[in-house]
């Protein structure tokens, strides 16, 4: 991994950088301890029906999440309160486990995941196969990174 000067990292990857519960690459991935990520829904018929998304989105408490980070108030837009595992895919919205200060401006970051997720639901809505969405939901909760380099970029990286 290349380490880069403190001048040259983001805004939001030096608020991550020295908030006492960083993991993972710099403002990649949450803290598995504290972000392990938590499911409401393991069947696709019950996700894949019009509106479950709306219905299912009930978090309204960014300051917790980052303050479960260490990240203050006032670098609060620096970050997106994401959900680890993605609504689309049962995703707890509802579970301070499921949520993260997830930052804008890293690569990859909150925009890209939201291509992913984007990419991953349509696919599960299509398919309507359980096996292959609690395949999703894991991989998510795992390294959400691996997964946008597999199938945005097409590259895996080899972890043995």
């Amino acid at each position: 991994m290349r380490v880069l000067p403190l001048a040259l990292l983001p805004t939001a990857a030096l608020a991550l950088a020295f908030a006492p519960a960083c993991a993972g690459e710099i403002g990649l991935l949450p803290d598995q301890k504290l972000t392990p990520g938590a499911v409401a829904e393991t069947r696709t018929a019950a996700i894949c029906v019009r509106g479950y998304e709306r219905a299912h989105r009930v978090w309204h408490d960014k300051a917790s999440t980052l303050a479960k980070y260490g990240i203050r108030q006032d670098q609060a837009d620096l970050f997106e309160d994401d959900d680890l595992i993605p609504v689309c895919l049962g995703g707890d919205n509802a579970s301070p486990l499921n949520h993260w200060p997830q930052a804008y401006d890293v690569a990859p970051g909150a925009a890209d995941k939201d291509v992913l997720e984007r990419r991953i639901c349509i696919e599960i809505y299509r398919l309507r196969d359980d096996h292959l969405l609690a395949k999703y939901q894991a991989a998510f909760a795992k390294d959400w990174v691996a997964l946008w380099r597999e199938v945005i970029t097409g590259t895996t990286v080899d972890n043995r």
